[in-house]
């Protein structure tokens, strides 16, 4: 028999990504410590529960804090159930602009600097 979870209230389940092995000068970084580094996890919005508040769909990428949700281990695969609240941001497509500013604007501070932003 095969079961599926169910998020109840306001919660979330959240499928996260693998935490990749990361190598510095030379050094070999384990997961494990790569992950205690990174205030942030990234992961795939499964399901949502009923209460959420806003409009949920699967496959919406989102960034939690490292140590939010509870852990949840489903036929092998890391999951996370975390309340709607908790959720920092929603990671979408990049469309080319960032904050407004299209590809290759050159912008003036109050001395006269100027910069090229290339995004």
């Amino acid at each position: 028999m095969s079961y599926v979870i169910k998020p109840q209230g306001d919660r979330l389940l959240i499928k996260m990504d693998a935490v990749k092995e990361r190598v510095v000068d030379g050094v070999f970084l384990p997961a494990a410590v790569t992950a205690r580094q990174d205030a942030l996890q990234r992961g795939t919005v499964v399901t949502a529960g009923a209460a959420c508040v806003n409009q949920w769909a699967a496959d919406m990428r989102v960034l939690i804090a490292k140590d939010g949700g509870i852990p949840v281990k489903h036929e092998d695969v890391e999951y996370v159930l975390i309340p709607e609240g908790d959720i920092l941001a929603v990671e979408e497509e990049d469309d080319g602009l960032c904050a407004g500013i299209p590809e290759g604007v050159t912008v003036e501070d109050p001395n006269g600097v100027t910069t090229e932003i290339t995004i």
